[in-house]
């Protein structure tokens, strides 16, 4: 699946990594492998409780790409 580095950025923040990676059809620790090869930021731990409890959590910018702007997540990653 070929998704951008844009899309991805912007779901990985509104969705948990294990509830992401399953539409994707990969594990949650593959998809935060492509994350970090691809120098996409990913939530810290806590992000999605303290989200949940009404609180603010820091979003840091997508830096620029280091690689290209598309990747291909597959069950291989």
């Amino acid at each position: 699946m070929e998704i951008s580095r844009q899309d991805l950025y912007e779901r990985v923040w509104k969705m948990p990594l294990r509830k992401l990676a399953t539409e994707f059809g990969i594990s949650d620790v593959g998809l935060a492998k492509a994350c970090r090869r691809h120098a996409i930021p990913t939530p810290p731990m806590g992000h999605w409780t303290r989200i949940e409890h009404g609180k603010a959590s820091d979003r840091p910018p997508l830096p620029p790409a280091p690689h290209r702007d598309t990747l291909s997540l597959s069950l291989e990653q």
